[in-house]
């Protein structure tokens, strides 16, 4: 068995080339985003670093000519006014893959899967993808938000050359692997393509290996998936979660039953904690706490609160939290009465993500489930839009937004995080920048730092900019027990796989255990030593 993992050097390791019994799997085709910010664009040092990190991804593309040609002549995210940030994208490393000898494409969870056009529609892979209903759906959200945030909804007729658009954000033509975003009809085709699958649902590749998801308990849909061929189990396991007061349905810890080899991706990540230690990461409870004190404090000065961040996922369980937390300081969310507070969702995608969570009940908790059976919607948002006290804004541009009747103070959950210079989280940073007492907050783990987001801000802007990460994923100490309690006692060799940067390096071994740490581009060869081998026999033989 051969593992590789593709994905860029400095980049989240999430994408595994994986070789078992003369099958090949792809899990995961991530979208690596990075704003290039106005000041930065030129700066020839910051280009000599990309150059050297970022392999040529124009040769990837030199067998589909005109595909190729519509990528590579697609401009780097133009920007309509001069000093906006630009955000560029990158897919995992495929210069060395072949992707029509690839079997089958894994899908671990929504944001894992926001590449794929670029397989799909640009290298031409043609075979099976799996994903559950819901990641897909919410996938399919934001792609679109994606697209309309940086990209075009077609393709142009009129297209500038690469030489020329290039030159527009300051790169040259050696920092290959950066493109533009793909077009909206590039993404829906690629939706298209994705074979929904349920959780424990046993799918068969070629009749020699079994493929089973299993909840990953962090967001609606997310799966940890196992490959059964033989007597050998692989589990793999990617934006994991623990926690049992989250929405999702929790972690089911069965793929890790039988396994010899388990791989771990997307974990607590030390890098974004503003270089905090492991053993010095702040507890989930007390960012909750340090995040709702600040909330609490700009509301109560009347004053109002950003959150940049995605219109789904972890933003189901904050709108209640946040409603519950206000309530003790006696402050009421609603739209029925002038002095009850309002909530505000700015995305073009917004309405489609609050309406369309509401519809999962069988992908969330069982008590989340039995609120399917009554009448009550199983997320509170619901019952928040249908009084007002949340409201959608839908329009990314400025001048229609300033024509909504906004309530203030309020709360605002806007999309695109890593780029302030444009959409609505643009025109609210305008909108309230003369104030230190209005407060915008950064919840997601993948945020940039803060000393980037500043700079994207005009220069005389009073708001006061928090990074307060709130990251549900398996940290090495939960990890750790894991192992200890689902394999420390195997009769079989178990061979675990963690990022290198992450790896168990003071670990005690238990029992069979062989611990391997990888990196991009490193092909791990692991030798399961199977003693016995099903066969089937055919009649025919038999006779």
């Amino acid at each position: 068995m051969k593992v590789q993992c593709l994905d860029r050097q400095n980049s989240p390791q999430n994408c595994f080339l994986i070789k078992l019994r003369q099958l090949t799997i792809l899990v995961n085709c991530p979208l690596v985003i990075s704003s290039l910010l106005p000041s930065n664009q030129h700066d020839h040092d910051q280009q000599q670093e990309a150059q050297t990190q970022i392999p040529d991804f124009a040769a990837v593309l030199s067998s589909y000519v005109e595909r190729q040609k519509m990528l590579l002549e697609d401009p780097v995210g133009q920007s309509d006014m001069p000093n906006e940030a630009t955000c560029v994208f990158s897919i995992p490393d495929l210069s060395l893959v072949d992707v029509h000898a690839i079997d089958c494409v894994l899908l671990t969870g929504t944001k894992h899967v926001l590449g794929l056009p670029f397989l799909t529609e640009y290298l031409g892979y043609k075979g099976r993808i799996l994903a559950t209903e819901s990641s897909i759906e919410f996938a399919s959200q934001l792609m679109e938000e994606l697209v309309l945030y940086h990209g075009q909804t077609t393709s142009s007729a009129s297209r500038d050359t690469p030489s020329t658009s290039m030159a527009k954000t300051g790169l040259s033509a050696s920092d290959d692997g950066w493109r533009s975003i793909y077009t909206l009809r590039d993404a829906r085709s690629c939706i298209n393509k994705i074979q929904a699958v349920r959780f424990r649902e046993n799918i068969t590749l070629f009749s020699t290996m079994r493929i089973i998801p299993y909840s990953a308990g962090h967001s609606l849909g997310s799966a940890n998936w196992s490959l059964e061929a033989g007597y050998e189990k692989v589990a793999i396991l990617s934006s994991t979660s623990l926690s049992t007061d989250i929405h999702p349905a929790p972690c089911d810890l069965g793929v890790l039953t039988g396994a010899k080899v388990i791989i771990f991706s997307d974990l607590v990540n030390n890098g974004n904690y503003d270089g905090m230690k492991q053993d010095e990461i702040e507890p989930l409870s007390a960012s909750k706490n340090r995040l709702f004190s600040y909330v609490g404090r700009a509301i109560r000065s009347r004053h109002n609160v950003i959150f940049p961040l995605c219109t789904s996922g972890i933003v189901y369980d904050l709108i209640p939290e946040i409603r519950q937390y206000l309530a003790t300081m006696g402050i009421e969310v609603g739209g029925e009465d002038q002095s009850q507070l309002t909530m505000y969702m700015a995305s073009p995608v917004a309405d489609k993500s609050l309406q369309y969570s509401n519809i999962c009940g069988e992908w969330m908790t069982d008590q989340h489930q039995d609120m399917m059976y009554v009448p009550e919607e199983p997320l509170i948002h619901g019952e928040l839009l249908a009084k007002g006290g949340l409201q959608v804004i839908k329009s990314m541009d400025g001048s229609m937004i300033g024509k909504q009747k906004i309530k203030e103070p309020c709360i605002v959950f806007t999309g695109d995080y890593r780029n302030l210079s444009k959409g609505p989280v643009k025109w609210f940073i305008n909108r309230w920048k003369s104030s230190s007492l209005n407060v915008c907050i950064f919840i997601e783990p993948d945020t940039p730092p803060l000393n980037d987001l500043a700079q994207s801000i005009t220069s005389n802007s009073e708001m006061t900019l928090l990074r307060i990460p709130i990251d549900h994923r398996l940290t090495l100490s939960q990890v750790h027990e894991l192992l200890e309690r689902h394999c420390a006692h195997a009769a079989a060799t178990v061979h675990v796989l963690f990022p290198k940067f992450q790896g168990p390096d003071k670990w005690t071994t238990y029992g069979n255990m062989k611990w391997k740490t990888y990196e991009s581009g490193e092909v791990i060869t692991i030798d399961l030593q199977h003693q016995w081998e099903r066969i089937a026999v055919t009649e025919k033989v038999i006779a």
